[in-house]
């Protein structure tokens, strides 16, 4: 069987499976919700976790996960220092840490939120831990469909 009858049996297989999620139901906003939890886990889990959780310091405070190609910073306080903070094509966004999750600086004040940042002009903050598309006439468009 040659390579080009193989390759499109499979898309034909595959394409009906990855279009068959429902965006009336709020399937996408859900598998959304679930990805902030993710990262707030990921980003928290060394911080909380343990008999000896760590405390958010410069050195620390900074994580990038390439699945969402942006970085994320625990607290404002590092944010305002690191050169990537500071670049004039991104928009600045928090996200409050939920009040069960005890996150400390060194000098043990709380961290009170996560910073992440979108592109300016292209997208803007949502809700969740997620950039909306922004289109040219300054109009967001969020992947929620229900709001």
């Amino acid at each position: 069987m040659p390579v080009v009858a193989v390759a499109s049996l499979l898309l034909a297989l595959l394409l009906p499976l990855a279009c068959s999620y429902n965006y009336v139901d709020g399937e996408i906003a859900d598998r959304l919700n679930r990805s902030s939890v993710h990262i707030l886990h990921q980003l928290l889990l060394k911080f909380t976790d343990g008999p000896f959780p760590w405390k958010v310091a410069q050195y620390n405070a900074k994580q990038f996960f390439p699945r969402y190609n942006r970085y994320y910073w625990i607290g404002k306080r590092y944010y305002k220092f690191d050169p990537d903070g500071q670049l004039p094509d991104r928009l600045p966004c928090e996200y409050p840490i939920p009040l069960n999750a005890t996150v400390l600086y060194e000098d043990d004040e709380p961290v009170q939120e996560v910073v992440f940042q979108c592109r300016k002009f292209q997208q803007a903050c949502c809700g969740e831990m997620d950039c909306c598309l922004v289109d040219e006439r300054g109009q967001s468009y969020t992947r929620f469909p229900n709001e």
